[in-house]
């Protein structure tokens, strides 16, 4: 495979990535090393969980933090879970990814070249993702909650940690008034909260409130 995606040939990596406990914290490095060793954009062909842990996946908590993540990470798609028949459809978690759809249809992602942003949680428990362009004007966000990771809810007897309270999200961007709207990533048609907020030092602050599983926001400068 690595002779593959080095062929001047082939225009992006493919890689498939497996059995993280943190999948969002795994997947975010896995994207950023074969970036970094290929010079390419990379795609996602499968993920997932283990086969012995496919007990723990009904919640569809593996899913979405290796979608989420992976796109937030700077995946060239959203990445690709293999166990649709064991997981996916056994479990209903189809729709799951209407939220992700709408979200990307709402977040131009080949406008411009996006990097990854930088961003910092008031929760040490909390870790934010995102892309954001050159000019720091216009990017997007997505934060879990790190107590509950797919593999630390199944843990945890398949019980959810609490909720992280008036959570702060704090991103690079230009100084400037904003519309930033923030969604519901699990709820499928639900729409984003519009919100207009200012940056001012270089930073957006970004109230996020209670974050119990995860959310997302995008930022942009009017």
């Amino acid at each position: 495979m690595a002779s593959f995606n080095k062929s001047a040939n082939i225009d992006f990596v493919t890689t498939h990535f497996y059995g993280a406990h943190d999948m969002a914290a795994g997947m975010s490095r896995y994207i950023a090393s074969n970036a970094e060793a290929y010079g390419k954009p990379v795609l996602v062909g499968e993920f997932g969980p283990n086969a012995e842990d496919f007990g723990s996946c009904a919640n569809g908590l593996y899913l979405q933090q290796g979608n989420w993540g992976g796109i937030a990470s700077g995946a060239l798609c959203c990445p690709q879970s293999w166990w649709w028949d064991e997981l996916i459809n056994r479990y209903s978690l189809a729709p799951q990814l209407r939220q992700l759809r709408a979200f990307a249809d709402s977040f131009s992602f080949s406008a411009e070249k996006l990097t990854a942003v930088s961003a910092a949680a008031s929760s040490g428990d909390a870790t934010p993702y995102g892309r954001v362009n050159a000019a720091k004007t216009r990017g997007f966000v997505w934060i879990q909650n790190d107590n509950n990771t797919w593999y630390r809810v199944a843990k945890n007897g398949g019980k959810l940690y609490p909720a992280l309270e008036d959570l702060t999200v704090s991103v690079a961007a230009a100084d400037g008034t904003y519309t930033v709207a923030l969604w519901d990533t699990w709820t499928p048609g639900a729409a984003p909260a519009v919100k207009t907020l200012t940056a001012s030092g270089g930073r957006l602050k970004v109230p996020v409130g209670s974050l119990q599983k995860d959310t997302a926001f995008t930022f942009a400068k009017k």
